[in-house]
């Protein structure tokens, strides 16, 4: 390895490339980790019912029944908060709560469409 950390080969230009590579590399590591961290901030209240995805079949027994009393009149919330366990936290993953009722780290986002 040479003094200025290039292999003994290595042409200024091609360590040039290979730290801009590194860069490039560490600002999407960056920009990932970001919105990982925005999703555990708190559970995200959506306007969707919580029901069934398209092409689910109630299973037969206790599992269909709990499902079907309890899951009813229940909002979905998306993503998860600091006391969920890590594996879990990501935007596809679905929660529900009663819309009317405390839950724990739960927040709403804003947005809006641009004027066109």
């Amino acid at each position: 390895m040479a003094r200025n950390g290039s292999s003994a080969g290595e042409t200024n230009t091609e360590m040039s490339r290979s730290l801009s590579d590194r860069a490039e590399l560490l600002e999407r590591f960056v920009a990932v980790r970001a919105a990982t961290e925005r999703l555990a901030d708190a559970w995200e209240w959506t306007s969707s019912a919580y029901e069934p995805y398209p092409g689910y079949h109630t299973p037969a027994g206790a599992v269909g029944e709990y499902n079907g009393e309890f899951m009813v009149n229940q909002l979905v919330l998306r993503g998860g908060s600091a006391l969920t366990p890590r594996g879990h936290v990501r935007a596809s993953y679905r929660n529900f709560w009663h819309p009317d009722t405390r839950f724990q780290m739960t927040g709403a986002r804003l947005a809006r469409s641009e004027a066109r």
